[in-house]
């Protein structure tokens, strides 16, 4: 068996070299996309996603800087600008500085509206044609890898070597160009789950104002005009009252004017808990009595005082919207409201012994989809049950207990 030569040992060793290099590059290109993928995972906001990629390119892919950049929704420029790496103490990094895209006159903007990395050796174009970003970043090689999803431009990563100033190897490039491709599919899908929760909340928020209106305003309005209309019958015949009934409706106006304030701020005047519920309650219920000559009778059970704000607030809207409509719709004479504790557990009931109605037959308004909604919007229930002729009983279950 002949005896390998020194040059043919020589040859393999530089062979095996290459390999070995080839396989640690794709190895840690590897790794960096899992990382990428686990940040994905675990991202919350856009923001992190840029940071974890920066991470990756300078600790994995050892460029010795990295520069991330998003573009706008309106397509126009690229901002919300974030750095690693070296010699970062030279780079002052305005977050909110803009690089127009609306011609190819840096290099961000000819790798985004290319679609093509950009790569400078020297001074062919300023990388951003931001002034204070390219002051420290230029002139000098550096290369720009744009991501893009579907066609759609996402942002745009620059990186370049200032303290070695090493020329950008191509293989390096590549994998870079790998992982950027990844790196738009990860910054697209937290940009779309986060328009969709802002949508949302959006939504919320609307349903909310919708509510507080129904519940404070329609109902509010409701009462002065019942004051209203026996202001009129009394005028002639009692004037001194009159006068009173009018202070008293100076005041519900008042009253309502807070309420529609902390509606708007989604405020609540006041702390709100057991005690406060209790009282509200109380109140509310004269109220009727004097508007309308319903009687409610308020029965309580259980402790209420470790009863949290939200849960206080959302059992005097469904008591409030359920004595109104006992008001307007049922007929009934006496209603009666039934509020109990236990096991860290409200459970409300208001009933009355009117006309009734066919829940199957008749029109789920906003009143009736508000309490629904606001039971459910805190872990609970609300149920509601009719029949023609043997009045109406509103039941809602929800948690109770302040936590910590």
């Amino acid at each position: 068996m002949r005896r390998a030569s020194a040059p043919d040992l020589r040859r393999l060793h530089a062979e095996l070299l290459i390999k070995n290099a080839h396989l640690e590059r794709s190895n840690r290109e590897l790794q960096a996309m899992q990382d990428l993928a686990l940040a994905i995972r675990d991202a919350s906001t856009v923001e992190s996603v840029q940071e974890r990629l920066l991470a990756i390119v300078t600790d994995q892919l050892h460029f010795e800087r990295a520069v991330v950049g998003l573009v706008e929704p309106t397509g126009q420029a690229v901002s919300g600008w974030l750095a690693s790496g070296t010699s970062l103490n030279d780079l002052a990094l305005p977050h909110t500085a803009r690089a127009l895209l609306d011609d190819a006159s840096s290099g961000v903007a000819r790798a985004l509206v290319t679609r093509k990395t950009h790569y400078a050796r020297s001074d062919e174009l300023p990388p951003l044609g931001v002034p204070a970003l390219d002051e420290a970043l230029w002139p000098g090689e550096y290369a720009v890898v744009p991501m893009v999803c579907r066609d759609r431009p996402i942002g745009a990563i620059l990186v370049d070597n200032p303290r070695s100033g090493q020329p950008i190897r191509p293989e390096a490039l590549e994998g870079l160009m790998r992982l950027a491709n990844q790196a738009s599919l990860a910054l697209a899908n937290v940009q779309m789950c986060v328009e969709r929760a802002q949508r949302s909340a959006v939504a919320g928020e609307r349903q909310r104002i919708a509510s507080e209106m129904h519940d404070a305003v329609i109902q509010s309005l409701f009462g002065m005009a019942v004051h209203l209309e026996a202001c009129a019958n009394l005028l002639e015949r009692e004037p001194g009252r009159v006068r009173v009934e009018l202070k008293e409706l100076r005041g519900m106006a008042l009253d309502l004017l807070g309420e529609l304030r902390g509606t708007v701020q989604g405020l609540w005047t006041g702390e709100s808990d057991g005690a406060w519920l209790l009282s509200a309650l109380r109140r509310h219920a004269a109220e009727v009595h004097r508007l309308s000559g319903m009687d409610v009778v308020l029965n309580v059970q259980g402790d209420p005082l470790s009863l949290s704000e939200v849960s206080a607030r959302t059992l005097y809207r469904v008591a409030q919207e359920a004595l109104s409509n006992a008001t307007r719709h049922s007929t009934a004479r006496v209603a009666t409201v039934n509020l109990s504790f236990d096991r860290g557990t409200a459970s409300l009931s208001v009933a009355d012994s009117g006309v009734g109605f066919d829940p199957t037959r008749a029109c789920d308004g906003l009143g009736l989809r508000s309490m629904r909604e606001r039971a459910a919007s805190i872990g609970g229930q609300c149920e509601i049950d009719s029949q023609l002729g043997r009045g109406t009983r509103v039941v809602t279950t929800i948690p109770c207990c302040q936590m910590g």
